[in-house]
C-alpha cells in the first residue's frame, strides 16, 4: 500500500502541475489579448483630391485665329492663351509679342500683325511694372510666383545683410532661390 500512496501522490502532483500550466497559459493568453486590444487599429487616411489651379480669363486681340476672351489656369503664359485662342494667325508678327510672359487675370494681350504700326493697343495695358528688388516691400515680393512669405523675408534679410542687389541674377545667392525660380520671376523683377 505504501507504493500505491506514492503513486497517488505522483498523480496528484502531476494534476497540480497540469493545473498550474493551464492557468499560466490562460493568463498569458489573456495578457496577449489585452495588449492586442490596446493597440491602435489601422486607420485609413483618405487624402483630398488635388485641387485644380484657379482659372483666369484674358482678352486676346489682333493676329490670333479666334480673338476674344479665353480661359487659362493661373501661372499660364501668353503662349498658353494664344493656343487657347486657336494659335497665331498666318499674318502674325511673333517677334512683337512676348510668348513667355506670365499672365494676370483680366489682362489684354494684342498680337500685332506683320506691318502693323506700333500703337497703344500693341502693348498690354495691364502689364505689371517690374518690382524693384532693392526697394520692394515684403508684400510686393510675396506676390511673385514661387515666392511665398518665407522666401520674401529671406530676400529682404539678404538685402539687409549684403546691401542692394547689383543684378537680378544676384537672387541666386539668396538661400532657397534656384535657377528655376529665378527664370520664373525674371520678367517680373528689376534692379534699379
Amino acid at each position: 500500500m505504501h507504493g500505491g500512496s506514492q503513486a497517488q501522490r505522483g498523480w496528484e502532483r502531476l494534476g497540480q502541475l497540469a493545473l498550474v500550466l493551464l492557468f499560466a497559459l490562460a493568463l498569458a493568453g489573456g495578457i496577449a489579448l489585452m495588449v492586442r486590444a490596446g493597440q491602435p487599429r489601422g486607420t485609413e487616411v483618405i487624402e483630398p483630391p488635388p485641387s485644380a489651379p484657379a482659372a483666369m480669363k484674358v482678352y486676346l486681340t489682333g493676329a490670333v485665329n479666334e480673338p476674344g476672351v479665353v480661359e487659362v489656369v493661373q501661372g499660364s503664359r501668353v503662349e498658353d492663351a494664344v493656343a487657347a485662342a486657336g494659335g497665331l494667325a498666318q499674318d502674325a508678327d511673333p517677334l512683337r509679342v512676348n510668348l513667355a510672359a506670365l499672365l494676370r487675370d483680366g489682362e489684354h494681350i494684342h498680337v500685332a500683325r506683320n506691318g502693323e504700326p506700333p500703337g497703344p493697343e500693341a502693348v498690354a495695358p495691364n502689364a505689371p511694372k517690374p518690382i524693384n528688388l532693392n526697394t520692394a516691400t515684403l508684400g510686393e515680393l510675396d506676390t511673385l510666383p514661387g515666392i511665398g512669405a518665407a522666401k520674401a523675408q529671406t530676400i529682404m534679410d539678404y538685402r539687409q545683410r549684403h546691401g542692394p542687389f547689383r543684378s537680378v541674377d544676384d537672387l541666386l545667392e539668396v538661400p532657397g532661390i534656384g535657377a528655376a525660380t529665378l527664370e520664373r520671376i525674371r520678367p517680373l523683377v528689376t534692379v534699379e
